[in-house]
């Protein structure tokens, strides 16, 4: 534990000296548990780990499951070398000797990156975060890797709204992170999450800040062969200035509300585009855009699921249905969302689960949009993870928040970028993504051979562009993987992946990310 305390203080230090003020409070509020955690007995589970990782392609662009879904710390350009710093102390036990559950837990994390070679910055700070569990009751402070929704948690795709696609943004969250019982000893049980984050400086805005909010039930006991379950995420982007743009159009005088009720309208998602609630605030600080739509970016999921348990294993069946600007609410936009069935038998010796998904964001409420008509029924073009206000979309630092089907527009081939003027005369560079009408189907089987993991990945796919800007013709695109983790002597992890990418909205690579890692 000494050797590992000195190496968080020095490595702490060192961030602080080099990295800027947001990534300095961070720091500072765990550089406590860091610093001093020889002095907190009950902290006897941390793990230390140093990696050192070799990324290569023949495009020189990394292929699309080797960077998907590995919370932004992938880059898109290849060929680098990267040095991986992790520090984690989970609780040292949910449960005591009498099998009851500990009042009081207190974990911390930590994850850096230095790259040789990266087309944003040389070092990601990739997790940075205090916990503080009291009974069945978790609060965190910092950055920290997750995922919101009811998916295969191991194998899926990633979650519609919020995957663990992009570099997670510092949060404040208080939640129940597992199902506790409501009712009926465990017939009804729940779980949720609330939290506030901050986006720090993005490409045209600063300063942007989160709304977070979950809640999902589970019916059924332990013992029933199948249980249910039901819940929603709600995500709300609001506030922030412009930092490269003079002005924008839907932006008046350069910042977005953040008033304390425009809080109150973010969380609760209500409306400014009625007389009643008009009167409640001044007017004169909102644009047309603020006055005709709800304060902030909204995106979440409607999520069902159930757990089949039978003789030859589990069946875990779910669904979740995206919303935007109410084209879910008018049942416009039935049609998208994720579908998706893992199985996972009861005794695994070569075979040991298998995930298929079907994803859907083609319809978004249909082609006739709030621009031309003022029936809500025809509410359409919702235009997922772009905005008028937020320009940046739905990412955090270039990486798609939600799935990676919807690709930022940096990370496809040229002729499928929205140039000059596509969104106003005040933008450059158009909209977040340029492609976000989507369907596509993902295969993920895990196996176990020769005392080695095994996970074979393959996802087709075909795009359309959005409705504003479609292209000629729907773009095929295929995207494979193979990935193989190994346990060597001395704590020691080897893990390689060869993935290739065909002619589609990418470009055709072949590439392989080499990793080694070393528990001290």
């Amino acid at each position: 534990m000494r050797v590992k305390n000195r190496i968080s203080y020095f490595l702490l230090k060192w961030l602080i000296v080099n990295h800027n003020r947001s990534q300095f409070y961070i720091l500072l509020f765990i550089g406590f548990p860091l610093i001093s955690i020889s002095q907190i007995n009950f902290l006897k589970t941390a793990k230390t780990n140093i990696g050192l990782g070799l990324n290569l392609s023949t495009s020189g662009e990394t292929p699309f499951w080797i960077r998907s879904n590995q919370n932004g710390t992938v880059p898109f350009k290849s060929n680098y070398l990267a040095f991986n710093f992790s520090s984690h102390s989970e609780y040292d036990s949910l449960y005591n000797k009498n099998q009851k559950l500990n009042k009081l837990g207190i974990g911390y994390g930590l994850s850096t990156y230095i790259f040789s070679k990266n087309e944003i910055r040389n070092f990601v700070l990739a997790e940075a975060y205090a916990k503080v569990r009291f009974s069945k009751l978790e609060f965190f402070a910092g950055r920290r890797n997750e995922f919101v929704g009811l998916v295969d948690s191991t194998l899926s795709s990633g979650s519609f709204a919020w995957s663990g696609n992009s570099l997670p943004i510092p949060q404040v969250k208080l939640h129940i992170p597992n199902f506790i019982p409501l009712i009926g000893k465990g017939l009804i049980s729940f779980k949720g999450s609330f939290s506030h984050g901050w986006y720090g400086s993005q490409n045209y805005l600063k300063n942007v800040q989160l709304h977070h909010k979950s809640l999902y039930f589970k019916l059924g006991r332990p013992s029933w062969k199948i249980n249910f379950y039901g819940g929603f995420n709600h995500q709300v982007q609001f506030g922030g200035e412009l930092q490269k743009l003079k002005k924008l159009s839907s932006i008046k005088n350069g910042e977005i509300p953040s008033s304390f009720i425009d809080y109150i309208y973010a969380v609760t998602g209500v409306s400014l585009g009625n007389s009643k609630n008009q009167s409640k605030v001044d007017i004169d600080g909102y644009t047309g855009y603020d006055l005709t739509n709800r304060i902030g970016n909204h995106f979440g999921s409607i999520d069902v699921a159930m757990n089949i348990f039978t003789k030859f294993g589990t069946f875990y069946i779910y669904r979740q249905s995206v919303y935007d600007d109410g084209s879910l609410f008018y049942l416009i936009n039935l049609s998208d969302g994720l579908s998706g069935i893992s199985f996972k038998p009861l005794k695994t010796r070569v075979f040991n689960k298998i995930v298929l998904e079907f994803f859907n964001s083609k319809s978004q409420g249909g082609h006739i949009g709030p621009i031309e008509t003022q029936n809500a029924y025809l509410r359409g073009q919702d235009d997922y993870f772009n905005h008028g206000q937020f320009i940046d979309g739905w990412s955090n630092k270039y990486f798609t928040s939600g799935t990676p089907f919807i690709s930022p527009q940096l990370y496809v081939k040229d002729e499928f970028k929205l140039y000059v003027n596509s969104v106003s005369a005040d933008i450059p560079y158009g909209y977040f993504t340029s492609n976000n009408r989507v369907n596509a189907i993902y295969l993920n089987l895990a196996l176990n051979v020769l005392n080695s993991d095994l996970n074979l990945i393959y996802s087709h796919s075909s795009n359309l562009g959005t409705y504003r800007h479609p292209f000629q013709k729907s773009i095929n695109q295929n995207c494979s993987m193979i990935q193989i983790k190994k346990q060597l002597l001395n704590k020691m992890k080897f893990r390689v992946n060869i993935s290739f990418d065909d002619n589609g909205i990418f470009n055709n690579t072949l590439g392989t990310l080499i990793s080694l890692q070393k528990e001290l």
